[in-house]
Formats: C-alpha cells, sequence, structure tokens
C-alpha cells in the first residue's frame, strides 16, 4: 500500500471514527428567556459529563449543567455549575430522579425536564409555564 493510500485510509477511518460524547451532542432546542432576560439553552443527545445546557445571565455570569449519569437502576445526576470570567462562583449536585424528571427554575416560571433516550443519553428541556 502506498503513503498516499495509507493517508487515504486513515483519514476516512478518523472521519467514520466519532467519539460518543462528541456524536452525541448533534443540536439544541430552541431557547427560553427567562424572567430576568437570561437565556437558557439545552443540547440534545446529551452523554455523561457532556455539557447539557447553559443559561447565560446578563451580568455574565453563566450556568452549566452537565450530565453525571447514572448507574444501573440508579437515579439520573446533574451537576450545576455557575462561572463568571472563567472562575467557578458555585456548583453542586442535583439528583434528577427517575426520567422523565422535571426540576423549577425562575421561582417556577421555567421547568426543565430531563428525558432518556433510546440509546441511553439524556435530553434536557427548558419550557415556560
Amino acid at each position: 500500500m502506498t503513503t498516499r493510500a495509507f493517508a487515504t485510509v486513515v483519514a476516512i477511518a478518523a472521519a467514520l471514527f466519532v467519539p460518543a460524547a462528541v456524536a452525541a451532542q448533534t443540536g439544541t432546542l430552541p431557547p427560553v428567556t427567562l424572567s430576568d432576560g437570561a437565556e437558557a439553552v439545552s443540547y440534545t443527545h446529551c452523554g455523561d459529563a457532556d455539557l447539557c445546557a447553559t443559561i447565560s445571565y446578563r451580568n455574565g455570569d453563566i450556568l452549566q449543567i452537565y450530565s453525571e449519569g447514572a448507574e444501573a437502576n440508579q437515579p439520573y445526576v446533574l451537576l450545576f455549575v455557575r462561572v463568571h470570567d472563567g472562575t467557578t462562583i458555585f456548583q453542586y449536585s442535583r439528583v434528577a430522579g427517575y426520567l422523565p424528571a422535571v426540576l423549577t427554575l425562575d421561582r417556577g416560571l421555567v421547568h426543565l425536564t430531563v428525558y432518556q433516550n433510546r440509546d441511553g443519553t439524556v435530553t434536557l428541556e427548558f419550557s415556560k409555564q
């Protein structure tokens, strides 16, 4: 096999092999605006340790919501991390319970629903109530 043919095979193989975490985050759902003007965006097909959603506040803070996954027959866990200019302000984990689960935000005006997909990933969806 020539060097050029080998390079072509390697390039095709690399294009076909995409890590599951990267392939899983394929899209976003429509953003939802909170009462204070913050914008909430969530991602579809979120795997373990993936960034699943963000809330961008007007003061520059960002609340990042990550998947911590779930053990077999255990509830799903989400990690909430609020950052400002790259510095973590606070973080905490929240058990999402058995899926689908609903967390309330913005004094009950916004719900964050966590669904499990057939491929084992989750989708987080913000909705106004």
